[in-house]
């Protein structure tokens, strides 16, 4: 027996989401075989031009603030793109500050094995901050048997000594294990991530394989583990466009990085993904608009600047209160901060 059509505001089982506007378009015929792929073709194409990648969006909102075509062509996307970079380092920075370093955003876990004698290892990419270390229980990985914290330097611990995010970190004493104590679970505080956009070069139902960004687009970090806990966005396919997956690892030698949850669907054809900041649109925005004073900084332009900077704090003080609302009941060895102008980069 035939199923029924598909009408126009109907979605199979199982595609209710992937309409961000709540509907596809009036496609009749039967519910299976080449019709049924048209139709999820045409849900996974609905809504891409409302998806424009994060670095497009942050490029014409630079070349907006500034109001100067003599100024904007010669910002390269290059020169744009290391600004960015720059500009979402500071601007993290200052918004972690603001939320007292309480803001869960960016909490990321990393499994160590403890070997017997050996005391230092490695802390995972784009490490920024130590949060706990743990050990649980093998058959029961949500008991946790035992915590670790933080030690200042030449204490014997027991404890963690870190180092540098790229030296990593020391355990004290040193581990004497007569047998295995089990994984312990690093968790942490992951830093802003680098950005780019790029064509996938493969995909599968729970991984994506990394391309290769074009000249201002960003580039691929080659650390294992860096994109682990970041946010991937599908930009564009012909099908499952608008899906947004956390990376649960990333293997930097072949280019690939796991997904938390499978994708539904799996999208087809030249499937344009990105990295972005955690920040949500437009409240991203910021990001362009401390590029924008940088450049009428050293363009000797003062009064837009002041206009800039007038706008960029209305702004700041909205992405600090939705850090702020991921905020943590606790944290250990963590500050507050209560002061607007502690947090501001221009003040």
């Amino acid at each position: 027996m035939a199923k029924p059509p598909i009408t126009g505001t109907e979605v199979p089982v199982g595609y209710e989401n992937i309409s961000r506007r709540g509907r596809v378009p009036p496609i009749v015929g039967p519910g299976d075989g080449a019709d049924a792929d048209a139709a999820l073709l045409a849900i996974g194409r609905l809504g891409v031009d409302e998806v424009k990648p994060y670095l497009d969006r942050m490029y014409e909102l630079i070349d907006d603030h500034l109001s100067d075509p003599h100024t904007t062509r010669r910002l390269t996307p290059a020169k744009k793109y290391r600004d960015l970079e720059a500009a979402e380092a500071i601007v993290w920075t200052s918004l972690m500050r603001g939320s007292g370093q309480f803001s869960s955003l960016g909490r990321t876990e990393a499994s160590y094995t403890l070997e017997d004698g050996k005391q230092h290892y490695l802390l995972p990419g784009n490490f920024r901050q130590f949060i706990r270390f743990e050990r649980r229980n093998d058959s029961n990985p949500n008991e946790v048997t035992a915590i670790s914290q933080t030690i200042p330097i030449h204490h014997p611990g027991p404890g963690l000594e870190l180092l540098e995010a790229e030296r990593g970190f020391l355990l004290r004493p040193v581990p004497d294990l007569s047998a295995s104590e089990g994984d312990w679970v690093l968790i942490y505080s992951k830093g802003p991530t680098k950005g780019h956009t790029a064509v996938a070069s493969s995909i599968a139902a729970q991984s994506i394989g990394l391309g290769t960004p074009r000249d201002g687009f960003g580039e691929v970090v080659t650390t294992d583990d860096y994109y682990k806990g970041s946010l991937i966005r599908i930009v564009d396919a012909e099908l499952g466009a608008g899906q947004v997956r956390e990376v649960t690892a990333h293997n930097a030698t072949a280019g690939v990085c796991a997904v938390k949850h499978p994708w539904q669907p799996i999208p087809k054809g030249d499937v344009v993904y990105e990295f972005g900041p955690a920040l949500p649109p437009p409240m991203d925005g910021i990001y362009a608009l401390s590029v924008a004073i940088s450049v009428a900084g050293r363009r000797g332009d003062p009064e837009r600047r002041g206009q800039l900077v007038r706008e960029f704090r209305e702004n700041h003080r909205a992405a600090q209160q939705w850090m702020n609302g991921l905020a943590s009941d606790r944290g250990p060895s963590r500050v507050f901060s209560t002061r607007y102008d502690e947090s501001d980069p221009y003040d």
